[in-house]
């Protein structure tokens, strides 16, 4: 027991305790000279009160454990505390830990109070004390503990809170960040969709000129309460589109106004787009969806949002087809935004006056095939005439309500028309405020009107302005003439508007009235009812022969008809576009005195757009000047072409064929004037319309006026005129389209020199390039290449109607199906849907429907105007490789490597029947008559099906090819079957006996496609080729051969007229030929792709070498062809004139050197044969200065001759120059000639068709241009006129 309270004495027993005990107290010494100034009141004293107990601590084994854990206690409070505090100034210590360091120092303090007694105690009662000592020490130092802890705590507390409050300043600084990041890019979100292209005016309450009010109060109840329950119905089956169809005049907008009125009063208005045939923007199916996104995103943040971020992905989708247009500007934000208990509703009136029929389809189709795939109550109501194009999509869907309003209760309409029209005929003496004898109006008057108007609204509504017209200002008068028109007797639905017209009509221009002024009616009314865009009073008066006061004055008694405007500067315009049915019909306009005899006022409106154009055009017309720039390079370009192409010309420029193909055929004013006008004006044409951003537009306005003056029987010249600029511009569209004064510097001088077009335009190139050589002398077959990146075509065909190509493809992830524009190649849309590759391809006999089959076992029928599936046709077991349709329309048939053949119903997709095969079907065709389809077979059969009976289906057999037939086609007349197969063979059949008439089998490759058109039959095979023979042409020998494809053609197609050919191709692409152009092509003087060429240094000759060894030599100041010259062979690789130019030396792949003479033409002798089996590209032949010997600089060495004796001699001391480059001019990657102006600067001159003459290279001698094609040409350009137009500095050229 004494061991332990007092252990040994040694040293060894004191070490523990003394080092203990010293540190402890070092360290408090420390923190207290530390502490000394301290702003903390007690805290020195604090360190003190603790010193002293240390120093009364006794030695105990105990003790020692005790210190070590108060001394770390204490370094702690030292080195996180007291020590960072010492070093602060005192106003800038916190007042939080001040406080936590006082609260520490008083428990310091009051803990060491306990040991202050124990000072006068001593060394027996310390001794006798020692166990209560090491348990007040123990407390001691859990006291200490504790208040450290709390100090800690306290800290921590207070450190937490300082870093929340930190973080939350600089949350709210990430959040204050993230609200301007958000505000910025909602702002650039906006910005995109305020440039959304739209019709401005589209809104119901756009507030427009002649726009249709809303309901009276009180009429149209039943209709309008049938409506809004529909849009406030909330069962999620309740159709999305309500149709309400009626004649025109009926009140049909005046009930669309007020529905979008009722839903926007409840904010449910989406919204609205009313259609006007008379406003380019307001009949445009191009708008309607970018305009009804535009309007959704100023109703809603969220859609504004999503629509925006649609558009950082593409600014262009409000430029894309209408497919697009819908699904990524309305459907995508619509459903992007969720699920929501909100309506939205959208109004889409008049749908009729949409520009053509076939936008108009096409818009109603997408609203049925996607507007069910959004999530919430979205309304649609349309409004139209019941027109057969509306009428056939509506009946066949199901899924939406209509209302026939010309079948409404009539005595309810004739309740809501007697309100309507006594309200107004209450109001017109206020109005004019005038005085009328009373009753006004009489109850006679008001029935009469009221049964005149019958079930039409636009009858009262026509008859209220006739009566308070506010010129005439003398309604009993006006009331008096609509009572005298004459009672109808027909049944007809528009007899008493008609009347009501005429009597307008005939008050306007009573008996007796000038022929001047009936002559001056027929020119203004008539070009208010068919310009096909709106002109203002102004512009009318500079593209009629009248004033804008006469035209007002024609106008004056017409106000109740047509509207006339406040100034010049706006456009008259029809109340109701039954008028211009009306005027326009001469059935229904019985008085031939006011009747617009639409094709004699076409033709007069073709003649005055033409005069206008005459009078107005010429060369660059905006006064650009410079012939280097883009369009979009120009500065102020729209206000220069605002300025400088006024609406009149404007108009002219875009829409004269659109008059002259109603116009009737060869009238002969109008064939006089185009005759002058393709005479002088068409590239001046072409350039007003590349700057009007209208060169699409120009090539089917070529392609019209060329039918138009063929089928009139012009003269032969001006049909050949408007060919040759149909095959102008669309050849160069692109280049045009986005440079106006290309039309002179590169179309021009890039057409065929023996055209009619170049011959009259040449005097156009005077600043211009001029193609010596290498031209086509006339147009060729190929008209244009149309791509689709990384896509094997395998399927094509043309529409029936002519006007769309269809394209199937492999090698995609989506598998599409591409339609396309068959005037100018460019792409209409995309279907997407299959799962696997596109085999096969076919159009509906209407041409409104797409057939597809595809390796994904399915066939789909495609709505076209909808660019939606409507049918997916499944039940094949394997690859389907051909569809057709049958001529009826009604049936599609598709054939498999399921060896089976199947007929469905084209619309409902139901099986119809199976024909069973021996093997896989490869290719089907339909004959002309319906009754037999042809099939090509696995097995190398041809078999014909009759379905005269389709309950017993016979079949013939030919038999005849030894492997796989790829492919069949039907002759239009259905007489002949042509079969291709990869035997290597073509065969033509009898379709009726079977009997083959012609094998072709001299093919080196397979042949993979065949196909009939009206004048000739064509093949595409593996060895890249197109042939086409005469339609009783059936040799070898006989085919024409069309190159340009650089893989196996997997597929031709004829247009149905015969005139065009396309070819699809696993190169990913296809192409259109001409097939008029077959028989013109010219010869080339290289067969193979020209390899080498040299220039004379006094620039006169020019000689050029090939892949197979020949030699032509060239005139090069005049471009023309001297001679070919043989002796090598094989490539040629270096050509060389010597000094004087009497000579030059030729050398081939493999060695060979020969040594001309360039004045006779001939062959001198041989320098040097053949001398080695492999290819050198790099060895290059020159002359010595002197021009006595040849020189082969190869890459190891230099070999020369003596060029009189042809013996080698030592090249080591001869003289010799290698030519440096000119580079006057150059060509850049995408082939712009640019040439060094003075400045030394570079200046854009030409655009070459590279591509189009498969250049290889070039280059630059002087005032000639060289570039060897691939194709065979060599290509000799003239650049002196540009050469020197520059170097004088001249201002059409600028850098």
């Amino acid at each position: 027991m004494l061991k332990k309270v007092f252990p040994k004495q040694g040293e060894d027993a004191q070490r523990p305790w003394r080092t203990a005990k010293a540190a402890l107290t070092g360290t408090l010494t420390i923190a207290a000279n530390v502490l000394d100034g301290l702003p903390v009141p007690g805290a020195k004293g604090s360190i003190n009160a603790v010193l002293s107990v240390i120093a009364g601590i006794d030695r105990t084994s105990s003790n020692v454990e005790s210190l070590q854990k108060l001394e770390s206690h204490v370094k702690l409070i030292f080195d996180v505390v007291l020590e960072p505090i010492s070093k602060m100034e005192p106003s800038s210590v916190p007042s939080g830990l001040k406080a936590d360091t006082e609260r520490l120092a008083s428990e310091l303090e009051s803990s060491a109070a306990i040991w202050k007694k124990r000072k006068t105690r001593g060394r027996i009662r310390r001794f006798i004390d020692s166990g209560e000592d090491e348990a007040d020490l123990r407390k001691f130092l859990q006291d200490i503990s504790l208040a450290v802890q709390r100090f800690q705590t306290s800290g921590v507390a207070r450190s937490q809170l300082a870093d929340a409050r930190r973080e939350q300043g600089i949350t709210r600084l990430e959040e204050r960040a993230e609200d301007e990041e958000k505000t910025t890019r909602l702002l650039e979100r906006s910005k995109l969709v305020n440039n959304l292209p739209r019709a401005h005016k589209a809104s119901f309450d756009s507030g427009r000129a002649g726009a249709s009010s809303s309901c009276l109060e009180g009429t149209r109840v039943a209709i309008l309460d049938k409506i809004k329950a529909w849009v406030d119905n909330p069962d999620p089956a309740t159709p999305r589109i309500f149709w309400l169809s009626g004649l025109a005049g009926i009140g049909k907008t005046t009930i669309a106004r007020t529905i979008a009125e009722f839903a926007d009063q409840g904010g449910l208005l989406g919204g609205s787009f009313f259609f006007s045939r008379d406003d380019s923007d307001l009949s445009s199916a191009d708008l309607v969806f970018p305009t009804l996104a535009f309007q959704l995103a100023q109703r809603n943040e969220r859609l504004k949002s999503a629509i925006g971020e649609v558009l950082e992905e593409d600014a262009d989708y409000g430029h894309r087809v209408a497919s697009i247009q819908f699904e990524k500007l309305v459907i995508g934000p619509l459903i992007a935004v969720g699920t929501s208990e909100r309506t939205f509703v959208v109004v889409l009136d008049a749908l009729d006056e949409c520009g053509n029929e076939r936008g108009a389809s096409e818009i109603l189709q997408l609203l049925l095939a996607l507007a069910p795939r959004i999530p919430f109550r979205f309304r649609i109501l349309i409004t139209s005439r019941p027109e057969h194009h509306i009428r056939s999509v509506f009946n066949q869907d199901s899924s939406h309500l209509q209302f026939i309003l010309h079948d409404a209760d009539a005595s309810d309409v004739r309740r809501d028309i007697q309100r309507y029209v006594r309200t107004e005929l209450v109001d017109i003496p206020r109005r004019l405020q005038l005085t009328i004898q009373s009753p006004w109006p009489e109850e006679a008057v008001l029935d009469t009107l009221v049964d005149k108007s019958g079930q039409l609204f636009i009858y009262a509504a026509t008859a209220i302005r006739f009566i308070g017209n506010d010129r005439v200002r003398n309604p009993q008068k006006q009331i008096s003439i609509i009572l005298g028109a004459r009672q109808s007797t027909t049944a007809k639905p528009y007899a008493q508007l008609d009347q009501l017209y005429l009597q307008v009509l005939r008050s306007a221009l009573p008996e007796g009235t000038d022929e001047d002024d009936f002559d001056r009616f027929h020119w203004v009314v008539g070009c208010i009812v068919l310009l096909r865009d709106k002109l203002s009073m102004e512009a009318l008066g500079h593209f009629t022969p009248y004033r804008p006061q006469e035209i007002d004055d024609t106008l004056y008694h017409l106000h109740s008809i047509i509207l006339a405007p406040s100034t010049f500067q706006e456009a008259p315009r029809v109340y109701h576009p039954s008028f211009p049915d009306f005027i326009t019909d001469p059935e229904r306009c019985s008085d031939k005195m006011f009747a617009i005899d639409v094709p004699s006022q076409e033709e007069r409106l073709v003649v005055r757009c033409l005069e206008v154009m005459m009078a107005s055009l010429k060369r660059d017309i905006v006064g650009i000047q410079d012939l280097s720039l883009l369009n979009r390079e120009v500065p102020d370009l729209a206000e220069k072409v605002a300025q400088c192409i006024p609406p009149e010309l404007q108009y002219s420029c875009k829409f004269w064929t659109s008059h002259l193909v109603r116009a009737p055929l060869g009238a002969e004013e109008v064939t006089d004037l185009l005759e002058d006008f393709a005479s002088a004006y068409l590239m001046w044409w072409f350039e007003a319309m590349s700057l009007l951003d209208c060169i699409p537009l120009a090539v089917s306005c070529m392609h019209d006026a060329h039918r138009w003056v063929s089928d009139s029987h012009c003269r032969e010249d001006i049909v050949a005129l408007f060919h040759d600029a149909y095959r102008f511009i669309l050849s160069h569209q692109k280049l045009i389209g986005s440079c106006a004064m290309q039309v002179y510097q590169t179309a021009l001088p890039f057409t065929p020199h023996d055209t009619v077009l170049y011959k009259t335009y040449c005097k156009e190139l005077d600043h211009a390039v001029h193609v010596l050589q290498g031209l086509p002398l006339s147009w060729q077959p190929f008209l244009r290449t149309m791509r689709q990146k990384f896509l094997s075509v395998v399927a094509i065909a043309f529409s029936p109607d002519g006007l769309l190509v269809a394209t199937g493809y492999e090698g995609s992830k989506n598998f599409p199906v591409t339609i396309w524009d068959a005037k100018s190649g460019t792409p209409v849309t995309t279907l997407v849907g299959h799962l696997g590759g596109v085999r096969s391809v076919a159009f509906s006999p209407d041409s409104t429907r797409l057939a597809s089959a595809s390796r994904d076992k399915t066939v789909r029928i495609w709505h076209l105007t909808a660019r939606v599936s409507a049918v997916v046709i499944e039940g094949h077991t394997a690859d389907v490789n051909a569809v057709d349709y049958l001529p009826s329309g009604a049936n599609v048939v598709s054939g498999s490597s399921d060896c089976t053949i199947r007929l469905w119903n084209s619309l409902s997709g139901a099986i119809v029947n199976t024909i069973d095969t021996p093997c896989s079907v490869n290719a089907l065709a339909a004959c002309p008559d319906g009754a037999r389809l042809v099939s090509g077979q696995a097995d190398g059969t041809v078999r014909v099906f009759n379905f005269a009976r389709r309950t017993r289906i016979s079949s013939s057999i030919f038999e005849g090819h030894t492997q796989a037939v790829s492919s069949v086609a039907v002759s239009p007349d259905g007489v002949r079957v042509i079969s291709g197969s990869q035997d290597c063979s073509i065969r033509i059949w009898d379709t009726s006996s079977g009997t083959c008439l012609a094998a072709l089998q001299d093919f080196a490759h397979p042949v993979i496609s065949v196909a009939c058109g009206l004048h000739a039959w064509a093949s595409g095979s593996a060895d890249y080729a197109v042939r086409m023979w005469a339609k009783d042409a059936f040799s070898t020998a006989d085919a024409t051969t069309l190159s340009g494809h650089t893989s196996w053609v997997t597929c031709v197609a004829f247009s149905s007229d015969g005139s065009r050919l396309a070819s699809g191709s696993s190169d990913a692409s296809w192409r259109l030929w001409d097939v008029e152009a077959v028989a013109t092509q010219p010869p080339k003087q290289h067969a193979s792709a020209v390899s080498a060429y040299g220039m004379s240094r006094d620039r006169s000759l020019l000689v050029t070498g090939n892949d197979d060894g020949l030699v032509n030599l060239w005139d090069a100041r005049a471009g023309s062809h001297l001679a070919v010259l043989e002796g090598h062979q094989d490539q040629l690789t270096s050509l060389v004139f010597s000094p004087d130019g009497s000579k030059f030396a030729s050398r081939s792949v493999h060695g060979t050197v020969i040594l001309w003479d360039a004045k006779d033409r001939r062959r001198i002798m041989t320098l040097q044969e053949r001398h080695s089996d492999e290819r050198d590209f790099v060895s290059m032949l020159a002359f010595s200065n002197d021009g006595a010997h040849v020189l082969d600089c190869r890459s190891t060495d230099t070999l020369s001759w003596d060029v009189n004796t042809g013996a080698p001699v030592d090249a080591s001391s001869i003289d010799f120059d290698i030519l440096k480059a000119d580079k006057s001019a150059v060509l850049d990657p995408v082939g712009w000639l640019l040439m060094k102006a003075p400045s030394g600067e570079s200046v854009r001159v030409a655009q070459i068709p590279l591509g189009g003459y498969q250049v290889s290279g070039y280059g630059v001698h002087g005032d000639r241009m060289i570039l060897p094609c691939g194709g065979g040409q060599v290509l000799i350009l003239d650049i002196s006129r540009p050469l020197a137009c520059i170097s004088a500095s001249s201002r059409l050229f600028r850098t």
